[in-house]
């Protein structure tokens, strides 16, 4: 969960979104969704990070930069 945390903070700062890893084919009934299969340079202002774990220590952030997602 931290490292996901992180990575999501590095995304927003550096106005990349990551691909969703090992995501080869998207389901005809799920392409409504955008689904990032390659990276994109796009700012973003807002992000949303989910954690869910065994035992029910679940965590949701959600992100937003400083900038208002331009600089």
């Amino acid at each position: 969960g931290a490292q996901e945390l992180i990575m999501c903070l590095m995304m927003l700062e550096n106005g990349v979104l990551l691909r969703t890893l090992n995501l080869e084919e998207v389901a005809p009934e799920c392409d409504k969704v955008l689904h990032i299969q390659d990276n994109l340079k796009r700012k973003a202002e807002y992000a949303l990070s989910n954690n869910f774990a065994l035992g029910g220590i679940n965590t949701s952030f959600i992100l937003r930069t400083r900038h208002g997602g331009t600089q």
